[in-house]
């Protein structure tokens, strides 16, 4: 018998099962999505700069949901594919619901809070700072 244990070792009885270990999402899934969440933030922080003031265009609300939607899309494609190791048709369908918020996040919404605020001015009627209001509600 040699003495460098290279072969590998069996289990003492052959019937029993094989047990997996379970680790959860590892180090692989966040080295794709923690960048692609700091990618998405800093686009965020670049694209609405055009200096105009006040609402921003259309086209600038599309732009940065259009940016968000491929940084994070990419980045949970890749996670699911190849860290979860599902299947395509889930992964797509992550895909299309993630873009699906996105949208709703970074243009839909923003547009829809400008043209609301153009026509009636925004305003609590208890703001946050006034300490009366603060100290009812502790």
């Amino acid at each position: 018998m040699p003495e460098d244990d290279e072969t590998p070792t069996t289990p003492e009885r052959v019937d029993e099962p094989v047990r997996r270990v379970d680790r959860g999402v590892g180090w692989a899934f966040w080295t794709k999505v923690a960048p692609a969440f700091l990618l998405a933030a800093l686009l965020l922080l670049v694209i609405p700069l055009d200096g105009a003031g006040g609402a921003p265009p259309i086209r600038v609300l599309l732009l940065a949901g259009l940016s968000v939607g491929v940084v994070m899309t990419g980045a949970v494609w890749l996670a699911i594919r190849f860290d979860l190791w599902l299947g395509a048709q889930v992964a797509s369908y992550a895909v299309a619901f993630n873009l699906l918020i996105v949208a709703a996040k970074f243009v839909l919404g923003p547009y829809a809070v400008y043209q609301v605020n153009q026509v009636v001015a925004m305003s609590d009627p208890l703001p946050l700072s006034d300490p009366a209001w603060a100290a009812r509600r502790c």
